[in-house]
This record gives structure tokens, C-alpha cells and sequence, in this order.
């Protein structure tokens, strides 16, 4: 194998969005491609090819229970879906007069994987109109007025609690 991986691994500037990344096999391994796209999130640790190999098995992810058998694997985040697409997004809200000192809720999405109405019923302890979740379960907003402040806010919270707020002006 040639030794352009391994002697030039980084391919981006820091300062700038990741524009292309080495390709690698289904074991890990740099086949010395170019792609010339930003690489999917996901767990890679390239290390060079054993001369000998006894099989050649795929690993198997890895379930974090520190083994006191606390998880299985169907209880696992899938933390690259976060990463790399809107499947990530639990719920967002809009705050359709944003003021600059508080944020008001006057719209709330709830997208999340699991049938998030299902446990939206349980925590609220509530029955709520089937008709009127399907507003709420989608990725675009409805229709409002415009801001008299000129402003509207936007925040996003994924499956794991992180938020994230952003601010427009109109």
C-alpha cells in the first residue's frame, strides 16, 4: 500500500468546512481515494493493515453498560443520525415576536423517533386530538404574522437534550 494516507492524513484546513476525506474499506483501511465530499459522521480509527489477519469480521458496536448489563443494544443512541441528518431533532419551537431578552414559545414541533406523541401523552397524562398532533409532528412551521420586533427565534433541541437557539430578523 502506498504511504499517502499516512503521510498526509488531514486533507482540510481547519478554518474552513470539510471539503473531501480519504475513502476507506469496509474494515476501516484507506484505499488512497480522494472523496471529494465531507465525510459522514460516524466512529472510525484508521490503523494499518495487520500482515496477517485470522478473520476478517466486521466489530460488533459496542454497548456502554460499564457491564452491569443496564442496556442492550436496542436501548443504544444512534448518535451519528444526530449528527448527520434532521432524525437527530426531538422537538423545535419558534418564538414568532422574539424580544432579545426572553424566549417565548408560540409555536412547538415535536419530530422525535419512538412515537414521541405516544410518550408527549404519558408525560402530560393527557389525551390530545389526533388531528392537532399531526400539526405539531412536522418539520415545517405554520403559517404567522410577522414580528413587530422584526425578529423570530428558533430553537432545536436533539434526543439527547442539547439545544441550540438562532435569531432572524424579518
Amino acid at each position: 500500500m502506498s504511504a499517502d494516507f499516512f503521510s498526509k492524513p488531514i486533507l482540510n484546513s481547519p478554518y474552513s468546512y470539510p471539503s473531501r476525506h480519504w475513502e476507506l474499506d469496509e474494515q476501516g483501511q484507506p484505499i488512497q481515494k480522494i472523496i471529494e465530499t465531507r465525510r459522514p459522521a460516524e466512529f472510525i480509527m484508521p490503523i494499518p493493515k495487520l500482515k496477517k489477519r485470522k478473520s476478517s469480521e466486521k466489530q460488533s458496536s459496542i454497548v456502554f453498560d460499564e457491564g452491569k448489563s443496564l442496556s442492550s443494544q436496542e436501548q443504544q443512541h444512534e448518535v451519528t443520525a444526530i449528527i448527520n441528518g434532521a432524525d437527530g431533532i426531538a422537538c423545535w419551537f419558534i418564538d414568532t415576536d422574539y424580544n432579545e431578552e426572553s424566549f417565548f414559545v408560540s409555536h412547538a414541533y415535536f419530530l422525535g423517533a419512538n412515537n414521541p406523541y405516544c410518550a408527549l401523552k404519558t408525560t402530560l397524562k393527557a389525551e390530545s386530538d389526533p388531528e392537532t398532533w399531526a400539526t405539531l409532528n412536522s418539520d415545517t412551521s405554520r403559517a404567522f404574522d410577522k414580528p413587530k420586533s422584526g425578529r423570530i427565534a428558533v430553537k432545536i433541541i436533539n434526543h439527547l437534550g442539547d439545544e441550540v437557539m438562532k435569531v432572524f430578523r424579518l
